[in-house]
């Protein structure tokens, strides 16, 4: 049942059923939560189908009842890749249904899940993604300095990490192109 939640989740999206999908991901969060620690689907794998090192590791001991509760853990080497992937997704349906203060908070918790433990200097595709999310939020609700701050930053993490030409590349450099030349309402 979690993969097929978790599969539903992207498709309703695209169909552009966003109720739909947002009940799924209210459904996921909680059977997610009651899984065990270090149980499988809270590991990455690569190709090879072996775990990846970067993101293996267990859940944190105390799981929140929702994820907007979530109490950042204080533990070293707890995997908290999944739950940025989470807030990621919630963001985007928070954009797109209009709540841009929700969208933004979350792509803020998003981000700094994503970079704790992160080493200095490092690019990182989810990173660049997290930060386009934020800067669309923010530009959405008449932020432009700070949304031209977060399209600056997308660019700085997503041309090294998944090239020039990818779209998201290509939308969060005219976004900030956007934005440079754009007065705060």
């Amino acid at each position: 049942m979690l993969l097929a939640l978790n599969a539903l989740i992207p498709i309703y999206r695209q169909k552009g059923d966003l109720e739909r999908a947002a009940r799924a991901l209210s459904e996921l969060e909680p059977r997610l939560q009651r899984l065990p620690a270090g149980h499988i689907r809270f590991r990455r794998w690569s190709p090879s189908g072996r775990s990846s090192p970067r993101r293996a590791g267990t859940m944190p001991r105390r799981r929140p009842r929702r994820i907007a509760r979530w109490r950042w853990p204080r533990r070293a080497g707890s995997d908290k890749g999944f739950l940025d992937r989470i807030l990621a997704r919630r963001s985007e349906l928070a954009f797109q249904t209009g709540r841009l203060d929700q969208a933004a908070a979350d792509a803020r918790a998003a981000l700094r899940l994503e970079q704790e433990g992160a080493p200095r200097g490092s690019y990182s595709n989810s990173r660049g993604f997290y930060y386009l999310a934020l800067g669309r939020a923010l530009q959405g609700q008449g932020k432009i300095d700070e949304a031209r701050a977060a399209f600056a930053s997308a660019v700085e993490q997503l041309r090294p990490s998944v090239g020039e030409e990818h779209p998201a590349t290509r939308s969060a450099v005219a976004l900030a192109a956007a934005t440079a030349t754009a007065q705060p309402r």
